[in-house]
């Protein structure tokens, strides 16, 4: 109910903002305003950019916008414990806003899980091993969705992406992989 941040245009021709759709999507996949299924949309993830809502803000309403530009790097900053000693899975890439199943076998990345449900935590990094830990590797923070155990015995943990991040420094203790990150924010074309 905020000035529009970062417009996408749904399939059935709604615009909204990208992050408050996908937030929505958590809960229900179809359209805020009109309830059409969307099921499509979240599957391939192809979002209408609509350049010309965003120059009309621009032209228009800039000191509105400035503040909701504000408000938002705000509500970014005052995430709790995003940036500070995540665990880490030293796998593959991940992406924001794909939903991303995790098959976990190796012993290290039980641990990961273990740990994150002991302490209630929701949310952990992944991105591709690195040969020089801490220098600007790239993921993303990922959030569970879900967690069940397979007929094998072994855990597969339903996550989706959250935001990109760059690892500032990386740490092992105890069999887990810790990292301290930075937020990226994408750059418009």
């Amino acid at each position: 109910m905020r000035l529009l941040f970062d417009p996408i245009v749904t399939s059935c021709g709604h615009t909204v903002c990208l992050r408050c759709l996908l937030c929505y999507f958590d809960e229900v996949p179809c359209c805020p305003l009109c309830r059409e299924p969307l099921a499509d949309l979240l599957e391939n993830r192809k979002f209408i950019t609509t350049r010309l809502t965003e120059e009309l803000l621009r032209r228009y309403l800039p000191d509105a916008l400035s503040d909701r530009k504000r408000i938002h790097e705000e509500e970014l900053a005052a995430l709790p414990n995003v940036t500070r000693n995540i665990p880490i899975f030293l796998e593959t890439i991940a992406f924001p806003s794909i939903i991303c199943p995790i098959y976990v076998s190796e012993f290290q990345y039980h641990v990961l899980i273990t740990k994150c449900q002991e302490v209630g935590a929701t949310r952990f990094a992944m991105c591709s091993p690195f040969e020089n830990p801490g220098v600007g590797a790239c993921g993303s923070l990922l959030e569970i969705k879900e967690h069940r155990i397979v007929p094998d015995g072994n855990p597969v943990v339903d996550t989706i992406g959250i935001l990109r991040f760059r690892v500032l420094s990386y740490h092992h203790k105890n069999g887990l992989n810790t990292a301290d990150l930075e937020h990226i924010e994408d750059k418009k074309a």
